[in-house]
């Protein structure tokens, strides 16, 4: 019995996820710019809307693009891959622009300069739509790394959340084959739905990750990531990447907000399961607006 696509078969909720491990909140080395607010989409504003984009096909390792489509977004998945440079977002509230730390792509990155939001997801909220031309399995990663201090388990994450996905469609997993899964709150909650995923044969456990989550957000946090680093995990001392399930080609939408102080994000990329990781992780590829 293969992997079973979730999108189809429960109602869209807004999901809930919260934080793990405290971060101290205090003045660091990071120098940082002042915040901007203009994205590099070709919405009108220039503050992070819609825009009117038509989307091709094409091949960069991924299951490639099903056809054209005229959509409104922020980004877009091109050829199984979506880059944003995170400098490029619409930031809100104490986000802000910084070149302090060496070694970033692009003209920075970001970094969250106001007082740690460890419990209380959705402050200085970021809110992006995609585009994704191919339903199926996505992951999500950014190349981020602390920005004060030495120890990687402080200043090392960032609330992050699918507001519009069905229920199980965002979670965290490792063990490909023989997956375990942690979904955020409410849906790690229900007993019920948590067993009816682990009936699919490539699922050998589903709840919920180690550590607080509410409201469809979950902690993404590095590990060990003193220099910048893909790593992009959730669930404390138990480390599962991050994927969606996108049940049919369309719009999406994610939403980051504050959690620790002085996490530095540098560039964020959405690509196709099959996507290999040294093409995922390109540091040369070009970001994917909808222009």
């Amino acid at each position: 019995m293969g992997r079973w696509t979730w999108g189809t078969a429960f109602a869209v909720l807004v999901l809930a996820a919260c934080g793990g491990d405290d971060d101290v909140t205090g003045a660091g080395t990071t120098t940082s710019s002042s915040g901007g607010t203009t994205s590099n989409t070709t919405s009108a504003g220039g503050t992070g809307g819609a825009a009117t984009t038509t989307s091709t096909g094409g091949n960069r390792g991924g299951g490639g693009d099903a056809g054209s489509a005229s959509v409104a977004c922020d980004y877009q998945v091109e050829s199984g891959v979506m880059v944003i440079e995170a400098e490029d977002l619409p930031l809100a509230a104490d986000w802000q622009t910084a070149t302090t730390e060496a070694g970033f792509t692009g003209s920075g990155y970001i970094v969250w300069t106001g007082n740690s939001q460890n419990n209380n997801p959705g402050q200085g909220t970021i809110s992006i739509d995609v585009y994704v031309p191919v339903a199926g399995r996505y992951r999500w990663r950014w190349r981020n790394r602390i920005g004060m201090g030495t120890n990687t388990t402080e200043h090392n994450d960032t609330w992050l959340r699918w507001p519009d996905l069905a229920v199980t469609g965002y979670y965290g997993m490792k063990n490909p084959g023989n997956e375990s899964r942690r979904y955020p709150k409410p849906t790690c909650d229900d007993g019920n739905l948590m067993q009816m995923i682990e009936q699919d044969a490539t699922v050998a456990s589903a709840g919920c990750p180690n550590g607080s989550t509410s409201d469809g957000w979950m902690k993404i946090y590095s590990s060990g990531a003193s220099d910048w680093s893909w790593s992009t995990r959730t669930s404390d001392n138990d480390a599962h990447n991050i994927f969606i399930e996108v049940a049919q080609p369309g719009v999406v939408t994610f939403e980051i907000s504050a959690r620790a102080d002085f996490h530095l994000i540098d560039r964020i990329v959405l690509s196709e399961e099959s996507v290999a990781d040294n093409v995922a992780e390109d540091t040369g590829a070009m970001p994917t607006p909808c222009d």
